[in-house]
């Protein structure tokens, strides 16, 4: 009877040390390091835009500013970045990044290159081609999955 008893707790101990006894912590690894995110109290997804279009106006982004970084937001953005949008634009300049607020702690999880395109014909830097706009929304698409990944929404 004893026996049956120690070989019961025994089990029940090898059970719990199997399913872990104690909170799992979340580490979230950013490449140059880690972030224990049970320490983290605040997240906050943030991003900057600069998408001045000769034609077409989107509002809310900031002007540059930080603003959240939101699904609807987001949505908004990449219903205007498309290639056919772009391409009868006059004039454009375009360039983000996304961040997620760790606290104090600012992780940039996208940065773009800055896209312009003079109204007046003039010199222009970097013109967006198809594979520069495919890039620029995959970065931009990646950062909100990473934000939920993180957030677990």
């Amino acid at each position: 009877m004893a026996r049956s008893k120690l070989l019961l707790l025994v089990a029940v101990c090898l059970s719990v040390l199997a399913a872990g006894c104690g909170k799992q912590v979340k580490w979230y690894d950013f490449g140059n390091g880690k972030i224990n995110l049970e320490n983290v109290s605040v997240i906050r997804p943030r991003m900057t835009c600069v998408l001045d279009l000769s034609t077409t106006k989107i509002d809310d982004l900031g002007g540059g500013y930080p603003v959240p970084m939101t699904d609807e937001r987001m949505q908004k953005i990449l219903a205007t970045l498309t290639y056919e949008e772009i391409s009868r634009q006059e004039s454009y300049r375009i360039k983000f990044t996304t961040y997620i607020m760790l606290d104090d702690f600012q992780l940039t999880l996208y940065e773009s290159e800055e896209y312009v395109k003079h109204l007046d014909g003039g010199e222009s830097n970097n013109l967006l081609d198809e594979e520069s706009l495919e890039e620029l929304r995959d970065g931009l698409e990646s950062s909100l999955e990473t934000y939920k990944e993180i957030t677990g929404r």
